[in-house]
């Protein structure tokens, strides 16, 4: 095979396949095989192939007695698995290594991660790595080539009380081992940060969202600190890129199983991700062939937007320079202690964007009344593509369990989940109110807000410095929101705070 260009490597993921059941349903008889069969001939197509694939976990369907996942692994493997002829790495998911136990009290309380499962998990791909921590043979493991290591991680070992990957000093020997190459990855079926609100821990530990969130920090200061180029996850159905210090989160895993987190708004596809250098791109590629997302890191295409949006014909240049361009950066400058662009309820306010015939602000930048947080509120509309696939995913689940209404992690509350009345007479889309929580703010700040309308949720990035001389790291503002600016109305009436550039 041959290697990828020196510093440069292509490669594809999918994930969340939940396989190994003949004619299993989905949406109707047979469509999770169907789902699968199609991204796998997708992968088949792509020219030039890849340098290899991450099935990054969920490859069965699981959480059922050791005798019928020995029976899904065999179907799997003998009429589902991908052959290609570029290397597959394959991770392990929830659902490929929990099993039931049966001594204790419910069905779903004992189904927990179990070794047994783990060893079928081992033998179905004999050839993963032994190379891990101890105990942890083909689940957690390294893969060198002649420009990337690629290391897996698995939070629920059977060894492991938590969703946590504790054995960071194994990851900082792995990662200072191969310091050299140009492109470092580092998966786990787990995101780190949540994907689409999708955050909650249920009391079981096989059943979060994400990663111990007691160990988040301390695994992203490792990754940061060892210039790990990207962290790639799925577990969550859907597409998902955010940026956290810098370091890009990809979430794929929308590779076969019918229910999409949520329905609404995602939808079936593999990721082809490539890394050049620093540069990282991610498209989803949909079961059709055709490119529905495409996002990069750093932001390309950036504008900056000058200070001057009081003034209505400005606004309306940079109006139309919303609609043409990739992505805005905002720029606030100030100090806590100022009382300036105070506004009458007591919250501070940078800035706010309205039109009189939809009602509430579509945009409000600032910090509430009585806290130091920054906070970015805006009403989203999803796309019509988006109205209509979720139309037809709303009558796919009907009369049927969707397996979201249970632990899903969308905060109660938060405005996503309940399409909004305030758009009538000036769209026929439903309006979604969504509140992006930034950090707190220091005495003297200056606040870099980048708005990009092809990252989805994640593209709501902020910077925030206490002088110019400072480095300059990015983060993903937090939201339960599975959409964001891709089809977001530019106001035609604005008011800007003194304070800002």
């Amino acid at each position: 095979m041959a290697e990828p260009e020196r510093g440069r490597v292509q490669f594809v993921q999918y994930a969340d396949v939940l396989g190994g059941i003949p004619g299993r349903k989905g949406g109707g008889e047979g469509e999770g095989e169907e789902l699968f069969r199609k991204a796998n001939e997708v992968i088949q197509k792509l020219s030039p192939a890849p340098d290899f694939l991450i099935f990054n976990g969920d490859h069965v369907a699981g959480y059922c007695s050791i005798a019928e996942l020995k029976e899904q692994w065999s179907y799997f493997l003998q009429k589902e698995a991908i052959d290609p002829p570029f290397p597959v790495y394959h991770l392990p998911g929830n659902h490929d290594t929990v099993s039931f136990t049966e001594n204790l009290p419910n069905p779903y309380g004992r189904a927990f991660p179990n070794s047994e499962a783990e060893d079928l998990f081992r033998a179905a791909f004999p050839d993963l790595p032994d190379n891990g921590p101890p105990g942890q043979r083909g689940l957690s493991w390294y893969a060198a080539g002649s420009d990337y290591v690629l290391i897996a991680l698995h939070p629920i070992f059977s060894g492991r009380s938590s969703t946590g990957f504790d054995d960071l000093d194994w990851l900082r020997e792995v990662l200072e081992q191969f310091s050299d190459k140009p492109v470092k990855l580092v998966a786990s079926h787990f995101p780190l940060f949540p994907v689409n609100g999708y955050a909650r821990h249920s009391p079981y530990p096989h059943a979060s969202w994400i990663i111990d969130p007691q160990q988040t920090e301390r695994i992203l200061d490792l990754l940061v600190s060892c210039k790990v180029s990207a962290y790639l996850c799925a577990h969550v159905c859907a597409f998902d890129f955010q940026i956290h210090r810098n370091i890009p989160q990809i979430c794929s895993a929308g590779g076969g199983h019918p229910v999409l987190y949520p329905p609404y708004a995602e939808y079936h596809h593999v990721a082809r991700i490539s890394i050049d250098g620093k540069h990282v791109t991610a498209e989803a590629i949909g079961l059709d062939g055709k490119v529905l997302e495409a996002c990069e890191w750093p932001v390309g295409g950036l504008q900056v937007v000058p200070a001057s949006l009081n003034d209505p014909g400005k606004a309306a240049e940079i109006g139309k320079l919303w609609q043409r361009a990739k992505a805005l950066r905002f720029r606030f400058t100030g100090s806590i202690s100022s009382a300036s662009s105070e506004s009458g309820n007591g919250d501070r306010e940078f800035l706010c964007g309205w039109d009189n015939e939809i009602g509430p602000p579509l945009l409000w930048i600032g910090i509430p009344a009585g806290s130091a947080r920054l906070i970015l509120k805006a009403v989203l509309f999803p796309s019509p593509e988006q109205e209509a696939e979720g139309e037809q995913a709303n009558q796919r689940v009907t009369n049927r369990s969707s397996g979201i209404s249970q632990g899903s992690g969308i905060s109660q509350g938060s405005g996503i989940n309940q399409g909004s009345g305030i758009n009538q007479g000036k769209r026929n889309a439903i309006a979604y109110p969504v509140t992006f929580t930034g950090p707190n703010l220091p005495p003297v700040f200056i606040i870099d807000i980048i708005i990009d309308k092809t990252m989805g949720p994640g593209g709501v990035l902020v910077s925030v410095r206490e002088s110019e001389e400072a480095e300059q790291e990015w983060n993903s503002m937090a939201s339960c929101s599975p959409f964001g600016f891709e089809s977001w109305p530019w106001p035609p009436s604005w008011a800007a705070a003194d304070e800002g550039a």
